[in-house]
């Protein structure tokens, strides 16, 4: 029965992202004009997106070897064909699966088949998961602190100040409905029973987080070079994933500083990472309109062009991810696929 009750919670959970990330697509794009967005993205030189897609893809098969250094440290040499697979599987639950297990749940399971140190190759995981929310995070706060210290120049809005109020109304009348909501949603006993567990949940959760980060310290703190190499690496391969949007935007009509895209991205992956939602959908594209609308005065449909680019270019990269799952690359291919130092034989 508890099994049942999982199983149930689980799908409830699913089903809540479902709907939020309906909600979320249709709010972007509300009184949105698609004729213009559609002419903005058959203005779109392919070139461009292909840049950007290939520095994507080729920084997700880097990621993988930063992935390969985090177990490499603790005695798991990974070979790098099986790193590079189950990254890539990874990334397809992650942007593609409408499902309550994640990406990270997905390699953690894996990597685990691949050798007999269960803990230090599932750990590894969320260490990697770590260091790329804290470079992200990092990577937002030095471009607010030091790239944007300087007033930054503003695009005339063509729709003038009275959108800019309605948009601002509108979203504020939203807060207040779902405060709202809220209120009378704690006033139902059953509903009241319903968050009250979800708190328990989410207790017990916290707890095995905290758990999780006291025993990553524990084993990455003796190698401490290895998290420096992986966020400095980290941090390099973002960049030039911002640089090749920037230039994608550039060919869309964007008139905005590269500096707005070294805040705006950052702040709405971190976004997209919560799992609020399937993949961020949503909320990934609503952060890219509302934040490039009102940083850089940049035309909604503009922005929401970019942000469905950036879908695209998730999408497409997650497609090989899917052709390993199906094929079985994912599978050790010997019951000892990790080398094995010789010290150890």
């Amino acid at each position: 029965m508890q099994t049942d009750h999982r199983s149930s919670k689980g799908h409830l959970s699913l089903i809540v992202r479902i709907i939020v990330a309906l909600v979320a697509v249709g709010w972007v794009f509300f009184d949105k004009d698609l004729n213009r967005l559609v002419d903005i993205l058959r203005s779109l030189n392919p070139l461009y997106f292909g840049v950007a897609l290939g520095i994507y893809f080729a920084g997700q098969v880097v990621l993988a070897f930063r992935w390969r250094l985090l177990l490499h440290s603790q005695g798991i040499p990974l070979p790098p064909g099986p790193a590079i697979r189950l990254h890539l599987m990874g990334l397809f639950f992650n942007n593609m699966m409408p499902s309550s297990v994640g990406g990270d749940l997905v390699r953690a399971w894996y990597v685990a088949q691949h050798t007999d140190k269960k803990v230090e190759s599932a750990l590894s995981v969320f260490v990697d998961r770590i260091v790329g929310l804290l470079s992200i995070l990092a990577m937002g706060l030095i471009s607010y602190g030091f790239l944007m210290k300087d007033p930054l120049p503003q695009v005339p809005q063509a729709s003038g100040e009275t959108e800019s109020s309605n948009n601002l109304f509108i979203s504020l009348g939203i807060v207040g409905i779902l405060v709202l909501l809220g209120v009378v949603a704690m006033l139902i006993p059953g509903i009241r029973k319903q968050i009250f567990n979800f708190s328990i949940t989410l207790k017990h959760k916290s707890i095995e987080a905290a758990n999780k980060v006291k025993l990553a310290l524990l084993l990455y703190c003796k190698s401490p070079q290895t998290l420096i190499v992986a966020l400095i690496l980290t941090l390099a391969l973002q960049s030039l994933t911002i640089i090749g949007f920037w230039l994608l935007g550039g060919n869309l009509g964007i008139e905005a500083d590269l500096r707005h895209y070294f805040v705006i991205f950052p702040i709405t992956w971190v976004v997209a990472a919560l799992p609020i939602s399937i993949a961020g959908a949503g909320f990934l594209e609503g952060g890219i309109v509302l934040l490039f609308a009102s940083l850089a005065s940049v035309p909604e449909e503009l922005a929401l062009a970019l942000a469905i680019c950036q879908r695209a270019i998730w999408v497409l990269s997650s497609l090989p991810g899917a052709v390993i799952h199906l094929i079985g690359g994912h599978l050790p291919e010997s019951p000892s696929l990790v080398e094995t130092p010789d010290s150890e034989v």
